[in-house]
């Protein structure tokens, strides 16, 4: 959802829009030609809706399939679920799972964290022989 900041920065730009392109140099910074490039962009912003696929929520019979080595890592702190009910469940299904909580991370966590993501990754991708 679009936050309330957006929003009013979003009116503040759209009232520069109407002043001419001398009163714009002195009451704003950068060039207004850029300023009236944008507004397109600005308008179509404004009108995005967000569409989420549903979710599938694995069942503990799909969980207990798992028979490869992986590797979950979830945020503490995200308000998507509950990260240690998350774990205590993954790995109570399955020897193959290995759950890693993240402290203090939140939903954001590939941001947040981006190391600690991509080193896990690249520990689950096997090294190949002269690669």
């Amino acid at each position: 959802m679009i936050g309330r900041s957006f929003l009013w920065w979003s009116l503040r730009e759209i009232f520069r829009w109407f002043l001419p392109r001398w009163l714009l140099r002195l009451v704003s910074s950068g060039d207004p030609a850029v300023r009236h490039t944008v507004r397109p962009l600005l308008f179509s912003a404004l009108k995005y809706k967000q569409h989420f696929p549903e979710m599938h929520l694995f069942s503990d019979d799909e969980l207990y399939a798992i028979d490869v080595p992986t590797r979950i890592v979830v945020a503490e702190r995200s308000v998507i679920h509950k990260a240690c009910e998350v774990a205590a469940r993954l790995e109570s299904l399955s020897p193959h799972i290995g759950v890693e909580v993240v402290p203090k991370a939140t939903h954001g966590l590939s941001l947040e964290k981006p190391d600690l993501v991509t080193t896990r990754i690249l520990e689950a991708v096997p090294v190949r022989p002269g690669a």
